[in-house]
């Protein structure tokens, strides 16, 4: 099963209704586009407790796959469609630009960090609830990033080391220094572990496999955690617990003060084009690569999309190897850890359920 990212194209190949007006290209594109990706199967993660040896059956997505006619589409058609197929709006527009070398605004590289830095928020303050406490109210619609970081890190800013870490967390001035307090004391640092070598754009596109979601020939690791590995605290928390759920958590905390600071000093990260037809922009969850696929013509053929889910679901990649290490013990802890480790993976949604005496149960796990 292909578990690489899908081709976006545009679909103009439907039979107009003749009692509705002519919709554009982009229009089109759009509505079949959402239409195909509202079909596809979501990935499900099945969880057979066992005090002794817990399995985790995983069933990858099917991607929607959109597929042009003959005749490919004008560049701005599918960069309008780019705009509207999200969820990261600002950087699939921006990534889609940088591919198909149409220029951006001035204020792109802000927007791509607004809006991830908003998705991060959410997620962080999705954890609590996670765990088990009383849910944290996310940061306002269009909080600005000083709002947003007295919400997730309290008024002494976000934590840089491990000693400010451990007094950040030891305060608990903000539900989620309290839950990341949780998350340090009772996460084993071999739930969730995953032994790959770590990818990121910086890593360049050389030997990257776009169908496979591999590099050189091998699953990687290319969420958000590769982005910040090489920050002060991301290293420490990898040297004592290794890279685990609670080295992934710590790396979405790092990402979020990074985004903060980007914001406030005006530098948001542009989408960028390392390659002729290639886009890369940031988004909460890692890298969002875009393919163009040009026609003689210039038309467009399609848009192909690699990120940090394609990498994460491959059979060997971070997913499975993550979900290899849980806990010894009761059914609860296990549920608990394959649901962290699943958040900490940066995979959108995902359906975990979990099988006991032979009747499942399950919740969807993540955002979209």
């Amino acid at each position: 099963m292909r578990i690489d990212a899908p081709l976006f194209a545009a679909a103009l190949s439907r039979r107009p209704d003749p009692q509705r007006p002519r919709a554009g290209a982009a229009d089109e594109f759009a509505q079949h586009g959402q239409a195909r990706a509202r079909g596809a199967t979501a990935t499900r993660v099945t969880l057979w407790p066992d005090p002794r040896a817990p399995r985790c059956d995983i069933l990858r997505a099917t991607p929607a796959e959109f597929v042009a006619p003959p005749e490919g589409v004008a560049p701005d058609d599918a960069l309008n469609a780019a705009r509207r197929l999200g969820p990261d709006f600002a950087a699939q527009e921006g990534a889609a630009r940088a591919a198909l070398g149409c220029g951006a605004p001035e204020d792109m590289a802000m927007a791509v960090a607004r809006e991830a830095l908003a998705a991060q928020a959410a997620r962080l303050m999705a954890l609590p609830a996670l765990l088990g406490d009383a849910p944290a109210a996310p940061p306002e619609p269009g909080a600005d990033a000083a709002d947003i970081s007295r919400a997730l890190f309290g008024e002494g800013g976000a934590p840089r080391c491990a000693a400010e870490f451990e007094r950040w967390i030891g305060r608990g001035q903000t539900p989620l220094a309290s839950a990341f307090a949780m998350l340090w004391t009772r996460c084993d640092a071999r739930w969730g572990r995953a032994d790959l070598a770590l990818w990121s754009p910086a890593s360049g596109l050389a030997g990257l496999d776009w169908r496979r979601a591999e590099w050189f020939g091998a699953p990687v690791e290319a969420g958000v955690a590769a982005r910040v590995c090489d920050c002060d605290l991301a290293r420490s928390v990898e040297a004592r617990r290794g890279r685990g759920l609670v080295w992934r958590f710590v790396a979405r905390l790092t990402d979020a003060a990074r985004l903060i600071a980007a914001l406030r000093d005006g530098a948001g990260a542009p989408p960028l084009a390392p390659a002729h037809g290639v886009g890369v922009a940031l988004t909460a969850r890692g890298p969002l690569l875009l393919r163009a696929r040009l026609r003689p013509d210039g038309r467009v053929a399609a848009l192909e999309r690699l990120d940090a889910a394609a990498f994460a679901l491959h059979p060997g990649g971070a997913l499975a190897q993550a979900l290899a290490h849980l806990p010894h013990g009761d059914a609860a802890r296990q549920e608990m850890a394959a649901r962290l480790i699943v958040d900490s993976l940066d995979l959108g949604r995902v359906r975990v359920e979990v099988v006991a005496q032979g009747e499942a149960r399950g919740a969807l796990q993540g955002a979209a």
